[in-house]
């Protein structure tokens, strides 16, 4: 049996069926390469934390016992003031805290995060904290204090290691809840140590279950209702609560409790057809012609990859662009590409005033371009007036279709991977090398970074561009597509 490891405590917390999976997961699951990455930059983070104390001493993992012994024999050198990466384990919990300094009569526990330091902490944070607390405290440690690093918001790359942090104590936060966190250290521990998972019981954790679809109420249910759009919690647990797992066993009073678009959405997966709104044709007619689909991509990391960008701005880094004259009728195609080796938003946004003309409708899909053209315009005022005209001229296809139509096979979701398919089935993502955002923007950041050859960057190039212009192609085939359906 694994050990109590936060990730399992906090999920156990939720759910003590939740918490079993992640503690018996089988333990080689492949992580895909964006996955990785981000982890990387999570422990790249914690290594430039170190810096912050010159004088301070790393456990290395040795195995468990060898690791506890290590960080016993530290604690005890009056020598030595601050360990990183300090061990403790009781009663089969185990817990690593990122940096834990001697303070007063004991000892105070930070913990480093890779996340933007905000004005209100973010609750997931603290329960990290508390549980390293907890877990420290249980094996006999002084825990006299307890903060957060995390990344200031105002650093720029250049500046000192000093420069890169923002320390909150969170010592009050914390023991506000370490007696709710430590009145399920049995429960969780037992919940979790069974043979098998505990039963199933409808809980407002299921909305975002990782173990809901494949091993939970949604196993075998072809139309789950937990996909109902922005179903409140409550609500999804009144459905479990009742039996009702499939959105084509919502009858009666449930169906009636239900808003009007969750009941349309509802009477769809009943009837198996397509739900067409009256007001669809009328919605989209409001595009002037030509029309330019619009597509970004962008690189966000911890630390900045170029002088002048904030940790984890959209540095916005290439764009497709598809003119049509008329529904689903291509007359030309203008893509953009930057050179990873340096900050290029302002060649970037010349090309993107340059491409889209002066007039004529410019489809997205989402917000997303919108606020990074915001953003280009406050970065470079030279630009902003014609970035701006953009702006007004941006037709956003997502809520259209989120309002006024809705297939059996999106499966409560509207993005357009998942909408292409129901409505162009012979289009898909799944012969490209390179086939989400997520995927694109570490491929970036990784060339960025210097981390692939000159013939990797050149293959890894042609795939980003392949992407993007498929996500462009994928909004004129679906707007076409929306046309033929009203």
């Amino acid at each position: 049996m694994s050990a109590m490891t936060k990730h399992v405590y906090l999920e156990a917390r939720k759910c003590l069926r939740r918490g079993w999976f992640a503690r018996n997961a089988p333990e080689a699951i492949a992580t895909d390469e964006a996955s990785q990455f981000h982890a990387d930059e999570g422990v790249e983070v914690g290594l430039q934390a170190r810096h912050l104390y010159p004088d301070g001493v790393a456990v290395e993992w040795i195995g468990l016992p060898g690791t506890l012994a290590r960080t016993r024999q530290l604690m005890n050198d009056p020598n030595v003031n601050v360990i990183f990466e300090a061990t403790f384990a009781t009663d089969s919990y185990v817990t690593r805290a990122d940096l834990l300094r001697r303070h007063e009569l004991g000892w105070k526990i930070g913990e480093v995060k890779s996340s933007v330091a905000k004005p209100e902490v973010e609750d997931d944070l603290l329960d990290d904290l508390c549980y390293t607390v907890m877990a420290a405290s249980r094996c006999g440690v002084n825990v006299t204090g307890a903060s957060l690093l995390q990344i200031n918001p105002a650093y720029r790359l250049g500046m000192p290691a000093e420069a890169l942090f923002r320390e909150a104590d969170q010592t009050e936060a914390v023991n506000e809840r370490l007696a709710e966190f430590s009145a399920l250290w049995a429960a969780a521990r037992d919940g979790t140590d069974s043979p098998g998972p505990p039963e199933a019981t409808p809980c407002t954790a299921c909305s975002d279950c990782p173990y809901y679809d494949d091993q939970c109420f949604g196993r075998d249910v072809d139309y789950s209702v937990r996909n109902l759009p922005r179903l409140q919690r409550p609500r999804l647990v009144g459905l479990l609560d009742a039996g009702i797992l499939d959105k084509r066993n919502v009858a009666g009073e449930f169906l009636a409790s239900l808003n009007e678009r969750h009941q349309g959405i509802v009477q769809c997966v009943k009837s198996g057809m397509p739900y067409v709104s009256p007001k669809l044709r009328a919605e989209l007619e409001a595009v002037r012609w030509p029309a330019y689909y619009l597509d970004f991509e962008t690189v966000k990391t911890s630390l900045p990859l170029y002088p002048g960008v904030a940790p984890h701005a959209q540095v916005p880094t290439q764009f497709s662009v598809h003119r049509c004259s008329a529904p689903g009728v291509v007359d030309g195609h203008a893509e953009y590409l930057a050179d990873p080796a340096c900050d290029c938003r302002r060649h970037f946004a010349e090309r993107l005033i340059t491409e889209l003309g002066a007039a004529g409708s410019i489809i997205v899909y989402s917000g997303f371009e919108r606020r990074i053209i915001g953003e280009l315009a406050a970065n470079f005022p030279d630009l902003a007036d014609a970035l701006r005209a953009i702006q007004t001229r941006l037709f956003d296809l997502l809520p259209i279709v989120r309002e006024h139509y809705y297939h059996p096979a999106f499966h409560g979701s509207f993005s357009i991977k998942t909408v292409l398919p129901a409505l162009v089935p012979a289009m898909s993502y799944s012969s490209l090398a390179i086939a989400d955002g997520d995927t694109a923007a570490v491929k970036f950041a990784k060339m960025a970074r210097g981390c692939y050859g000159p013939e990797e960057c050149a293959a890894i190039r042609r795939n980003l561009l392949t992407y993007c212009a498929q996500d462009t192609m994928a909004m004129v085939e679906v707007h076409r597509a929306l046309f033929q359906e009203c």
